[in-house]
């Protein structure tokens, strides 16, 4: 459930809406900050290639949406991401446990349909940021529990930017087939690090040569709009805990 302490707004106010932000590199021609809208468009899915920074990608966007006002609930399924200099900031939370990652999903899809029945937003913007969604998917081949929590995203892709509720997953490593092509293309804002699956570029409709515009190229292109290449940022852990907590 939300972490605010002031139950929900209704839709008129629509809180979640403004100003959230997400700066994830820079533009390689203007140098100018490229930015992904949770506003306009609620959701982000990130794939890359290993080794490609996504732990960093990840790290980045919670903190930026911790800065702009969300809570934020981070799942490290990709062990040993180590996010404890998160800790430390209040409106970031790190689950490491599989069953604990398994019972947040299960408590955001709840919230998402508490808000969506009622017709009210989170009082505030809620953010899940799945680190690793591939180890959870393959654990959930063996484990019918996990299976049905992870279908749960899908409901969270369809309903949650009506209710101020937004995901984010690295969906490297997942096989194309799982990633709907509408999820890529209309409902969610895509981040493409190195060297990704090239099938799930051709979900994405992306062309790969926009990768090689530059050393440590990726790619952003939000639903409706086109791709263009942009140069990661990446932050040390010190400076990820100063932009988390707004100083």
């Amino acid at each position: 459930m939300s972490r605010s302490a002031s139950g929900a707004q209704q839709h008129d106010a629509e809180p979640s809406r403004r100003g959230l932000t997400i700066e994830v590199g820079t533009d390689p021609h203007t140098r100018a900050a490229v930015k992904i809208d949770l506003g306009r468009h609620p959701h982000i899915l990130a794939f890359g290639g290993t080794g490609s920074g996504m732990t960093s990608t990840m790290a980045l966007i919670s903190a930026h949406a911790a800065r702009v006002g969300c809570e934020v609930t981070l799942l490290d399924a990709d062990y040993g991401a180590n996010f404890e200099y998160f800790n430390r900031v209040r409106a970031i939370k790190v689950v490491t446990n599989v069953d604990a990652m398994a019972a947040a999903i299960v408590d955001f899809h709840t919230d998402v349909v508490a808000h969506r029945d009622a017709g009210t937003y989170a009082a505030a913007p809620q953010v899940m940021v799945i680190d690793g969604l591939h180890r959870l998917s393959r654990m959930a081949r063996e484990d019918t529990h996990l299976a049905g929590v992870l279908r749960l995203l899908h409901d969270v892709l369809h309903h949650g930017g009506g209710t101020g509720h937004h995901l984010v997953a690295d969906i490297s490593q997942l096989a194309p087939s799982a990633v709907p092509v509408s999820a890529l293309r209309e409902r969610a804002s895509t981040v493409v690090l190195p060297q990704p699956q090239r099938l799930l570029l051709d979900r994405a409709d992306i062309d790969p040569l926009l990768l090689h515009a530059h050393p440590h190229t990726g790619v952003v292109r939000e639903p409706g709009g086109t791709a263009h290449a942009v140069i990661l940022s990446h932050a040390k852990p010190a400076e990820l805990y100063e932009l988390a907590a707004g100083r």
